[in-house]
């Protein structure tokens, strides 16, 4: 497993905002599809996911539907977007990630706008944007991710009032490419923060001159040997063959070839 807990949350329940475009298209369908596919392809990374819904059928309050997710790395909310009234905007398509007021989800906001935009092959990029409500956050479903800690994001997958957009998102074939590559996404950034957070936490910073014995140096001599950089006795010392594999190993990862072990070095060295 991966550590990673996700709350999937499709918009909408029924029959749900038909597009004014394509008559055959309900944002609630594609809604429930795109979520299914999407637990599916978490669940191949070993993320846990669970959902706020059982069935298509059954409706929930936003709030709670937000508060399932007490516990989880994310709650991300599946949507398509709908310009002003409802008219046919066929020149309107971006992607719109819509995050928390605390400004928690904004990175990964955008990350996943950008995807759906690169997967869409839309005119307009990814954007994402807070709102404010009277309450705080104007949408329930973020209320609910927020009053139990839960990073949130409404994720509008272009706008069913563009025919381009509203015709390709009825192709299941193209439901499962944006469902493969936000699984992607989001594995990639909760998997980054895991990893960074355990550098700060377990490894020290590294430099010539310290003592001989060190297991961290150990550890470090021992990686850089598998990898090709380093090709003397793993003794624990930082010396300077030590400093001279990390200095030809920091310019290859283009990172400051200063010879020392900091937190960016530990994380690229540990997911090489």
């Amino acid at each position: 497993m991966s550590n990673i807990k996700v709350c999937l949350d499709a918009g909408h329940y029924g029959k749900y905002n038909q597009s004014p475009a394509v008559e055959t298209y309900y944002e609630s369908d594609m809604n429930w599809k795109l979520h299914l596919m999407l637990k599916e392809e978490l669940e191949k990374y070993g993320v846990e996911v669970i959902t706020t819904r059982d069935d298509q059928q059954t409706d929930k309050p936003l709030f709670e539907r937000g508060e399932t997710s007490q516990g989880c790395d994310l709650f991300l909310s599946i949507h398509s977007n709908s310009s002003a009234n409802g008219d046919v905007k066929e020149t309107v398509d971006r992607p719109v990630a819509i995050v928390q007021l605390d400004g928690m989800g904004d990175e990964l906001g955008q990350l996943l706008a950008n995807c759906v935009a690169r997967v869409m092959e839309t005119k307009q990029a990814g954007q994402f944007y807070s709102r404010s409500g009277r309450r705080g956050e104007y949408y329930g479903v973020l209320r609910g991710a927020a009053a139990v800690g839960t990073m949130g994001i409404l994720l509008e997958h272009s706008f069913h009032t563009n025919t381009r957009s509203t015709l390709w998102l009825l192709d299941d074939s193209n439901l499962r490419k944006l469902a493969v590559n936000e699984a992607k996404v989001i594995y990639d950034y909760f998997t980054e923060r895991k990893e960074a957070r355990t550098v700060d936490i377990q490894l020290k910073v590294l430099r010539k001159g310290e003592n001989r014995g060190d297991p961290q140096i150990q550890n470090l001599q021992r990686i850089l040997k598998d990898m090709g950089y380093y090709d003397m006795e793993v003794d624990g010392s930082f010396g300077g063959g030590t400093q001279r594999a990390v200095k030809a190993f920091q310019e290859d990862r283009a990172i400051d070839i200063d010879g020392i072990v900091g937190r960016e070095t530990w994380i690229q060295l540990l997911t090489k």
